[in-house]
């Protein structure tokens, strides 16, 4: 039996090695079950059911875009610019983005008077065509554009009785027109003239009611005499044409004139094309020239000489000028359709947000777009479709803000914003673009700018960890058996040693027939030398030595020899 100090030092140490062996495989237990699911604790349960985590949702809100003040500087934010470059600009300024349209108003003006001599030495003289004769003078003087003929049935013949002078001047404008459009265009023009009236036979021209004979004595007038002044423009080749304004004499050369010439004084011509017509004219000729730039104005008088009597007839125009030239037209800045200006950011993509979390998912609940902008002036009457888009990547946003609905003010786009939750792409970079669109071709006059500020893109997501099996582990059972075998092994070795080992084996022995006495079972005998025999066996085993041992040559210590002997009568005396 162990006394009592005996009994709690063994339990004790029994309890603390209970206690070591079930938190070891608590331990165990929780890093197999969460990392490898083939372990002998819990293999039932993998059969049935694959090792899972535990799924996770969270949930974001999020400003996605960079500097929405537009602070200096201006990154990342960047222009966008399509369609006719010309006729749009981006820039910043006192923190906003803005966005300009580019008007422009101009006015074209040629005027000709005979005072202006370095207008006139640009003009030059040529036939109106190869088969045309010159009238006898003509030329450009301080007076115009003149030019003289007397006709002689007889002397010229029907060769002369038509001829044409023409004056040309190149024009080059200062900028293409093709990016323009005329607004407006005016043409004026002067000429006068002075004829002979009588006779029809000297010289005078023959007009209706004048006199006029054929061979039979009736009036020969089928046609009569007229002078004819016009102004056309055309191009460079002069191949393409148009008349802008006329005159053709009629009553000049009346023979109820008093005395014998007759004339005109500076007088207009009458015979214009209307502005809507001398603007289509304009537009063609400077479409046709391959840099929309250049046309030419022509100048013109044409003389006809009728043959109006039987024998020999005589035609004297004295003086045909052209005295003046206003040529007048304004032009506007043209805004191409579908031109474009925009400010334009890239963000980060949606699903960045788990790039590194495994198996994660993103959903967008919500994302709101909100801007203020403004205009700097009323927006022009003539594009009434332009407006303020939206998109986010290549998807354009259903709503839109007229630019005639625009405040000279900032105001917020969208109370509440817009929702853009549908534009929302997870897996490509978000793009946003606010851009101005010019759905309309018109002129503009002046320049206006769209101004954007405080611009805000809030996108509010989910992260979703799903519930995902764990990839097995290497099995670790075998580790785990060891384990529990080796404690096993340890608690039985202490347990045998304090319970019988630490004991001599003279005690093992009669614990181990106590117990058998104590149970009635019979037992063989212990055998238990007396002390006596025990003392007088060793006192032998003492003597056998000496008289073993051989005698030695050298002295034997005195002292040495008395110690021996007294210890012999001890142990003699003490067997007796």
């Amino acid at each position: 039996m162990l006394d009592k100090k005996n009994r709690i030092r063994l339990i004790s140490v029994l309890f603390i090695l209970f206690v070591f062996i079930f938190q070891t495989l608590f331990i165990i237990q929780i890093n197999t079950s969460n990392n490898y699911p083939n372990n002998f604790l819990n293999s039932t349960e993998v059969e049935k059911n694959v090792n899972i985590r535990p799924s996770a949702e969270e949930s974001y809100t999020e400003q996605w875009l960079g500097n929405p003040t537009f602070d200096s500087p201006i990154e990342p934010w960047f222009l966008l610019e399509e369609g006719d470059l010309s006729d749009v600009q981006a820039t910043t300024s006192q923190n906003q983005g803005n966005l300009g349209v580019l008007g422009e108003a101009r006015e074209f003006s040629l005027v000709v008077d005979p005072s202006n001599a370095i207008e006139l030495a640009k003009w030059e003289t040529f036939k109106k065509s190869e088969f045309d004769l010159y009238p006898h003078s003509h030329g450009i003087n301080s007076s115009g554009f003149y030019t003289s003929h007397f006709w002689k049935e007889s002397g010229g013949g029907q060769d002369e009785n038509t001829p044409a002078v023409r004056w040309k001047r190149n024009i080059t404008m200062d900028v293409e027109m093709s990016d323009y459009i005329i607004t407006s265009a005016s043409i004026e023009a002067q000429f006068n003239a002075t004829v002979q009236a009588k006779t029809l036979t000297n010289g005078g021209i023959e007009v209706p009611n004048d006199y006029t004979s054929d061979e039979m004595g009736g009036s020969q007038n089928d046609t009569l005499d007229h002078a004819r002044f016009s102004v056309e423009i055309s191009n460079l080749e002069c191949t393409k044409k148009f008349e802008l304004a006329h005159n053709q004499t009629r009553y000049l050369g009346d023979d109820d004139v008093i005395g014998t010439w007759d004339s005109l004084p500076d007088t207009p011509m009458t015979n214009n094309v209307d502005e809507e017509v001398l603007i289509a004219y304009l537009t063609s000729i400077l479409d046709d020239d391959p840099f929309h730039k250049s046309f030419t104005i022509i100048l013109g008088i044409d003389i006809y000489c009728a043959d109006n009597y039987f024998s020999s007839d005589q035609d004297n125009w004295q003086s045909l000028i052209i005295r003046y030239l206003n040529l007048t037209f304004t032009y506007e800045k043209k805004i191409d359709q579908l031109t474009t200006v925009s400010w334009n950011q890239i963000g980060d993509k949606l699903n960045d947000r788990i790039s590194d979390i495994p198996n994660a998912t993103i959903d967008v609940k919500n994302a709101t777009l909100n801007f203020r902008h403004k205009i700097d002036q009323t927006w022009s009457s003539s594009s009434p479709n332009s407006e303020i888009r939206i998109k986010i990547g290549n998807n354009k946003h259903t709503e839109t803000i007229k630019l005639s609905s625009a405040s000279t003010s900032f105001q917020e786009a969208k109370s509440g914003g817009f929702d853009v939750t549908s534009l929302i792409l997870k897996d490509v970079n978000l793009s946003l673009s606010i851009q101005v669109f010019l759905a309309d071709e018109f002129g503009l006059d002046r320049n206006i700018t769209i101004s954007i500020d405080d611009v805000y893109l809030y996108i509010s997501y989910i992260i979703f960890t799903p519930d995902t099996p764990l990839e097995p582990g290497p099995d670790l059972s075998w580790l785990i058996y060891l384990l529990i075998i080796a404690i096993i092994a340890l608690i039985t070795i202490f347990t045998l040693y304090q319970l019988h080992f630490k004991y001599p084996p003279m005690v093992r022995k009669t614990r181990k027939l106590r117990k058998k006495i104590r149970k009635g079972k019979r037992a063989k005998p212990i055998l238990i030398h007396k002390r006596e025999d025990i003392v007088k066996n060793h006192v032998q085993n003492l003597l056998q030595i000496l008289k073993v041992e051989p005698k030695q040559p050298e002295i034997i210590d005195k002292g040495e020899k008395i110690s021996q002997k007294v210890k012999i009568k001890q142990l003699q005396k003490e067997e007796k």
